[in-house]
């Protein structure tokens, strides 16, 4: 029951685990103890890759092995991992990040590759999203006031939402 949840929380202090409230069970177990505040975290549209990214900037992706969820994937982005999101179903396990440094990256999230790097923002990146019906398509939102569109393929802005000024074609 999410009450039984509650007594146990599923983000203790200094480590964050994986949780079922309605079984009220971890799934996981501690696994970011000593780790900086995770300030994302996004599910594949299977269920078998979570991606979290923290303070310190890492991004880490944790998969189910022998029946607990571990880390198979540290990647080291440098600046605070602010936003994260995979791609939606069928698109091959993409990802993209939004961070402190005003970038938004693509990777090719369990090889750890970056493939497309989208800058424009003048302020740290605080959302990303993936268009459900393209995923190709991404907004990213930016403490800069903005919301960009890009075509992450092309490495291409194609529209600015600026919050003062209405939207734009890029």
């Amino acid at each position: 029951s999410r009450a039984a949840c509650a007594r146990r929380p599923c983000v203790p202090a200094r480590s964050a685990r994986v949780c079922a409230c309605c079984r009220a069970q971890c799934l996981g177990s501690p696994c970011l103890s000593r780790r900086p505040a995770v300030l994302c975290c996004s599910f594949d549209a299977p269920g078998n890759t979570l991606a979290t990214g923290s303070a310190d900037g890492e991004l880490r992706l944790w998969r189910v092995v022998s029946e607990e969820w571990r880390c198979v994937k540290t990647l080291e982005l440098g600046p605070a991992v602010m936003s994260c999101q995979f791609q939606p179903a069928g698109n091959g396990g993409m990802l993209c990040t939004g961070s402190a440094d005003n970038v938004v990256r693509v990777w090719k999230a369990l090889k750890g590759d970056c493939v497309a790097t989208l800058q424009g923002h003048t302020d740290c990146v605080t959302s990303v999203s993936y268009d459900p019906l393209n995923g190709d398509i991404i907004c990213s939102g930016s403490h800069d006031k903005t919301v960009r569109v890009w075509k992450a393929s092309a490495e291409k802005q194609t529209r600015i939402f600026d919050g003062d000024k209405g939207h734009k074609t890029a």
